[in-house]
């Protein structure tokens, strides 16, 4: 989206706008929103509007509704671990990763939960 619309220094935007994707609420929208303000007021209001629509649409619902999908909000994973996942599955796999990580590292935290549980319940003793 940065080099349609002509922005400089695309990499260090594309850097700073995933860096800021991971926290929560307010994401990448600390980016894309001042950036399309400017380009509307630098009289470029088509690549304002581009930047607004994209960010809008692509950057934001992925946010806000495909990734708790992905990463399985449901889990209950803290998300620092859940980059961790991400981060470690594209490692290991590659662009599968990406969805093969974080699933594994919740299928590995119910794992180490329930062995927790089950030890747990054995040195509370017989049940009578």
């Amino acid at each position: 989206m940065f080099a349609v619309v002509g922005v400089s220094n695309v990499v260090f935007w594309i850097v700073v706008t995933t860096l800021l994707s991971l926290l929560p609420l307010i994401g990448a929208s600390v980016v894309w929103i001042p950036m399309a303000a400017f380009l509307f007021l630098s009289g470029r209001p088509v690549d304002a509007v581009v930047v607004a629509v994209f960010g809008a649409t692509v950057i934001s619902l992925s946010d806000n509704y495909l990734r708790p999908v992905v990463t399985g909000h449901e889990a209950h994973v803290s998300p620092g671990l859940m980059v961790l996942g991400i981060f470690g599955g594209v490692l290991a796999f590659g662009f599968v990763g990406l969805f093969v990580g974080p699933i594994a590292l919740a299928f590995a935290k119910v794992l180490v939960e329930a062995v927790v549980d089950e030890r747990a319940a054995g040195a509370a003793g017989p049940a009578e």
